[in-house]
């Protein structure tokens, strides 16, 4: 895109200006009302060749704006040469970029990448806003280059917490957890803590809320599967909102009834040995 622009603005500063060696930069303007590439040449010039910067601009500016690849061309403030480029040749360079970026892309290979990793019962934490944004922009620009890309995001959805959570709906929750926010839940995680300060007696009821779940108890596995939809609907809105997207999204409770077999298989082979 640049070649045929800077051959032109090259031909007029030496024939009409007698510049023999020039370093030409095309910069990219801050204002799309700018156009769509600029040049501050002219006011570069303008001493070395005792002209004023709106007299070379307006000389460059007749000249390119003759490229079939201009559109149009204006000079500006003191001197900028403001450059509008045709669709087709806008379309063109993206072929160009695009063919760029694919260039060293390796065949039949996968990128993986973790990101988000939200907890559940809770809103996002800006360092889960950060890595959503950072992951979601690299699986964007792997796929743009070409690669097989997996999106994860592994949801913090099993321990004690939802214990504590239990409890604390149970004790002041004050409507049906169906009707909850992912606020209300965290209103009342934060006044277990502040209640378990005045009573110790809670944490061990949280615990034993907790091996409930983890035992199977219908009623307290229907309450955390109902906290994981609620959250789940709510992030999910955000995630849209975001313009994010993962392939696989899984808990740590995916692997509750993975983890035995490999203790298992881990004792059998030595590996493992039970602790104090």
């Amino acid at each position: 895109m640049y070649e045929p622009l800077t051959k032109k603005a090259e031909d007029v500063l030496k024939h009409s200006f007698g510049v023999k060696d020039v370093e030409l930069q095309w910069q990219r303007p801050q204002e799309t009302t700018h156009g769509d590439i600029t040049s501050a040449v002219a006011l570069q010039l303008s001493k070395e060749v005792s002209k004023k910067p709106q007299e070379i601009a307006e000389e460059l500016a007749a000249a390119l704006s003759e490229l079939s690849e201009v559109e149009k061309v204006e000079v500006a403030g003191p001197g900028y040469v403001n450059i509008w480029l045709t669709p087709e040749a806008l379309l063109q360079e993206l072929t160009h970029t695009t063919k760029a970026c694919t260039a060293g892309v390796k065949k039949n290979f996968t990128v993986i990448i973790d990101y988000s990793a939200p907890n559940i019962a809770k809103p996002l934490g800006i360092h889960h806003i950060l890595s959503t944004v950072i992951g979601q922009s690299l699986v964007n620009l792997h796929k743009h280059q070409g690669y097989e890309v997996i999106g994860i995001n592994h949801l913090g959805d099993w321990g004690t917490q939802f214990g504590k959570l239990a409890v604390a709906v149970d004790s002041w929750g004050e409507k049906p957890l169906a009707e909850c926010s992912l606020d209300d839940l965290l209103e009342l995680y934060v006044r277990f803590h502040d209640e378990a300060e005045k009573d110790a007696s809670l944490e061990d009821k949280a615990r034993e809320a907790f091996k409930k779940i983890e035992d199977g108890d219908t009623e307290l596995r229907e309450f955390w599967e109902e906290v994981v939809r609620i959250t789940m609907e709510q992030l999910n809105v955000l995630y849209g909102r975001l313009h994010v997207s993962f392939d696989h999204t899984h808990g740590e409770s995916f692997y509750e009834d993975k983890m035995q077999p490999i203790v298992e298989e881990g004792k059998e082979k030595g590996i493992f040995k039970e602790g104090k």
